[in-house]
């Protein structure tokens, strides 16, 4: 099992106030003049542009904003850090926009109640965030309560983890 990452929040909300933008391109160049000198004296004063991040490292990058402030801002249990932030960053193909959203309402409104009860009963971000997972079955049901094995949800209905007896 993965060690869990406990995140500093001081430090997040500090970073958080004194960011800036980063720039990953120049717009309203009109021309560029070439340097007239020798390159052995640009050395140390030139950073070299390797170009535009790629879409892998953008997406890690929004990954992990995503994963800090459900961490910071959303008080979310580490062990649900990730899941809940991969659960908000793309619309499951097939899946109408509607029940995209309130799928992440239902799972931020299951993490803010019962998500550290969650993770010290051995809830798995599988048993919330997958296809079958607690936060595509709520539906805007809440959950009432939760044991080892499952949820009571307020409409009557029990959700069961995956591989516990129903």
């Amino acid at each position: 099992m993965p060690a869990i990452r406990t995140p500093n929040i001081e430090a997040f909300r500090a970073f958080l106030k004194n960011r800036t933008h980063e720039k990953h391109a120049v717009t309203g160049v009109t021309a560029v003049t070439p340097i007239k000198s020798s390159t052995s004296r640009l050395q140390g004063l030139v950073t070299l542009v390797t170009g535009a991040p790629t879409p892998e490292k953008e997406r890690r990058a929004q990954l992990l904003e995503r994963e800090a402030f459900a961490a910071v801002e959303g008080g979310v249990h580490p062990t649900f850090i990730t899941g809940f932030a991969k659960l908000q960053m793309s619309q499951p193909a097939g899946t109408k926009e509607a029940v995209w959203h309130q799928a992440i309402n239902d799972a931020g409104l299951f993490l803010d109640r019962f998500g550290a009860k969650a993770a010290a009963f051995g809830w798995s971000p599988d048993d919330v965030f997958s296809e079958f997972g607690l936060a595509w079955t709520l539906k805007g049901s809440t959950v009432a309560d939760i044991t080892t094995t499952s949820a009571s949800l307020s409409d009557g209905r029990t959700f069961h983890l995956f591989g516990s007896p129903e």
